[in-house]
């Protein structure tokens, strides 16, 4: 990501502003933050902004009066706004999704709804500046420069990937080819048919964006957590998807932990409900029982592993 997103914060109670200002810049924002309307507008005039963050009760103008001032000159995708409440009323959510509101969030102490929703947004538009550019022979990364990108041509089914996604899955840039299955067959096989829903529900359209964390297999066999991330462009006569740019990113260490986690008591359970649906029955046939026998043995590893799992996680 070259440079920081600026962001315009609006919002008129002092403590509030500045805590937020803390949050948004240490999650590596620039923020210039304002206590209403008017000097949010004349702020706007002064300097460009990625997002609006923008309260709804303040003085001299409050928020649904700026965002209706707003609409006038700039698009909800030239100029996104989210709309900050204390309250969680359902039809003046929806008032201010008619006013041209691109996301409105319930203020909380945490910020971790807000940071996420605001990452969001932003990756979402610069894929779509990014699907919309001619390609060049050297595109560079544009997200954090730890993730890898990826671009998919779904007329001719040829895809690219750039050196950074490579290297993710541990291989050089000529040890691996620009093909679909360089890609498609490292995904766990556990994992593949909930990406490769992912993937055909943005296409048709039944979601705003692929988004899957799954598993995928490195160059030395073993499988590690990754998350990703892509958008389609689609043909504006017939509606089809046309191509689709997406980044690769490791997940964190707690992260692929606690997913790992999920797996395995998943596992457990399903393993559990069966040995309790057979063990009444075990003793009508002698196969029954040694599978029972099995299936408990296995239940007892799981269940070791777990709890392994989770003595090393809180050691750490």
């Amino acid at each position: 990501m070259s440079g920081k997103a600026n962001l315009l914060l609006v919002e008129d109670e002092l403590f509030t502003r500045k805590m937020m200002v803390l949050h948004l810049e240490k999650a590596g924002y620039a923020v210039r933050a304002v206590g209403n309307g008017v000097e949010a507008l004349a702020a706007l005039e002064e300097q460009g902004f990625a997002l609006v963050l923008c309260d709804v009760f303040m003085p001299e103008m409050d928020g649904p009066t700026l965002l209706e001032n707003l609409r006038r000159t700039w698009s909800a995708q030239e100029l996104p706004v989210f709309m900050l409440t204390s309250i969680d009323d359902y039809e003046k959510l929806v008032a201010f999704y008619e006013l041209g509101a691109n996301d409105c969030i319930v203020k909380h102490k945490d910020p971790t709804v807000l940071l996420l929703k605001v990452k969001q947004y932003l990756e979402l538009t610069r894929l779509r500046e990014y699907a919309q550019k001619a390609p060049t022979a050297n595109e560079p990364e544009f997200r954090e420069p730890n993730d890898g990108l990826w671009k998919w041509n779904l007329v001719d089914g040829t895809i690219s990937y750039s050196a950074r996604w490579k290297h993710i899955l541990g291989y050089a840039v000529d040890e691996l080819d620009d093909h679909l299955d360089s890609w498609f067959s490292r995904i766990h096989p556990a994992d593949f048919e909930r990406v490769s829903q992912a993937i055909r529900a943005h296409q048709c359209r039944q979601s705003a964006h692929y988004e899957a964390d799954y598993r995928v297999r490195l160059k030395s066999g073993q499988y590690h957590w990754v998350h990703d991330f892509g958008i389609a462009a689609f043909d504006r006569k017939e509606g089809r998807a046309t191509s689709m740019v997406g980044a690769l990113s490791w997940i964190l260490p707690r992260k692929e932990w606690e997913r790992e986690r999920q797996v395995i008591t998943n596992e457990v359970r399903a393993i559990r409900g069966l040995v309790h649906e057979i063990t009444p029955h075990a003793h009508l046939d002698p196969d029954l029982a040694k599978a029972v026998e099995a299936l408990t043995e296995h239940f007892d590893l799981l269940t070791s592993k777990m709890e392994s799992l989770m003595s090393d996680h809180e050691e750490d």
